[in-house]
């Protein structure tokens, strides 16, 4: 690409940009009032407009000749708040954690095959851990990893397991790999934790409890990095999993999801 081209790219997003902010100022407008409000000439806004149309971005409005805010837009919007929302929420409740709490706290959401943290709360002492924003592991890898899969809708969840085996090179059983992924999230989905065993972070054990949201659907995962590996899967793994649990229920009771969430430490899934 040119630079010239590249000039050209950039001015047309910038007037669709326009576009858009005038009809969020307005909600509907026709193309000769957006015309006026960003300055450009009508012919020029009928095609742009057309393509916003094309593109999802700009849809008809109630009145002929009136155009708003395409759904599309209106879905990304959705989604992005909704992940502020979690994240806010998350660093609110964790924040507080890191005075009492020896380790590192995350928030993972998934993206496709991946869970991404997308917030990381840690004390000076579990810096060591290394874990930041916008790190991201496999979905068959570790104990937030697992509880996004375990608590999908179990179509989803099968379609996930298909992609993730596909994605990996020959030579391990698929039959036994997919009878242990779905056992481990199976048992993640009663007992609302999973740990993993040095299996994210070298030295250390991770837990893991679920981010749910009003409708009960998996929003994310909270992580709590730097337990003693030695107490993984001893009656000691108990009190940083309750706290792992309740961190998870509060974040998840703001945003409206206020059932209970079963959490039982002594029998949850241990990986690695």
């Amino acid at each position: 690409m040119t630079t010239a081209q590249l000039g050209n790219g950039v001015e047309i997003v910038s007037k669709a940009n326009a576009v858009l902010d005038t009809l969020r100022a307005l909600g509907q407008a026709g193309v000769p009032q957006i015309a006026e409000s960003i300055g450009e000439p009508v012919s020029s806004v009928y095609r742009l407009v057309a393509n916003l149309c094309e593109a999802g971005w700009v849809e008809h409005g109630t009145q002929r000749g009136r155009y708003r805010i395409g759904s599309k837009i209106v879905t990304l919007s959705g989604l992005v708040e909704s992940r502020l929302d979690i994240q806010r929420i998350s660093r609110d409740v964790l924040w507080p954690l890191r005075s009492s709490t020896a380790g590192t706290w995350s928030l993972y959401v998934r993206r496709g095959l991946r869970a991404v943290c997308i917030e990381v709360v840690s004390d000076l002492v579990s810096a060591q851990f290394s874990l930041r924003v916008g790190d991201s592991l496999p979905l068959d890898i570790g104990a937030a990893s697992l509880l996004l899969v375990a608590f999908m809708p179990a179509s989803e969840r099968e379609a996930a397991l298909e992609q993730l085996l596909a994605t990996r090179p020959s030579g391990r059983s698929t039959a036994q790999t997919r009878n242990r992924f779905r056992t481990d999230a199976d048992q993640a989905r009663r007992t609302g934790l999973a740990i993993d065993l040095e299996e994210t972070s070298p030295g250390v054990a991770t837990i893991g409890a679920p981010v749910l949201n009003r409708r009960g659907e998996i929003e994310g995962a909270i992580t709590l990095t730097g337990v003693d590996p030695a107490h993984a899967r001893t009656s000691a793994v108990r009190p940083p999993a309750d706290l792992v649990s309740r961190a998870a229920a509060d974040v998840s009771a703001r945003l409206g999801h206020h059932e209970g969430i079963a959490h039982d430490a002594d029998h949850a899934p241990v990986l690695g």
